[in-house]
């Protein structure tokens, strides 16, 4: 219990670590969010490339050699 004496230094130091404690929350939560907004846009990039029809493989034309002469 803080005396007299220091009773409003005591409030002023009280009051601004709950102030800092707020903020500092209030910044994780928004780096959270960001992260899982990222996550979000990845795993929905994942899956729409998951569905999207793969392209046809495309074969080289084969070329066939000319008989040996004998």
């Amino acid at each position: 219990i803080p005396g007299n004496d220091d009773a409003a230094r005591s409030i002023k130091l009280f009051c601004a670590m709950a102030a800092d404690a707020v903020l500092a929350g209030r910044k994780a939560a928004a780096e959270a969010s960001k992260a899982q907004e990222q996550q979000a846009e990845a795993a929905a990039a994942a899956e729409q490339a998951a569905q999207s029809p793969a392209a046809p493989a495309v074969e080289a034309p084969v070329q066939q050699e000319a008989p040996a002469a004998e």
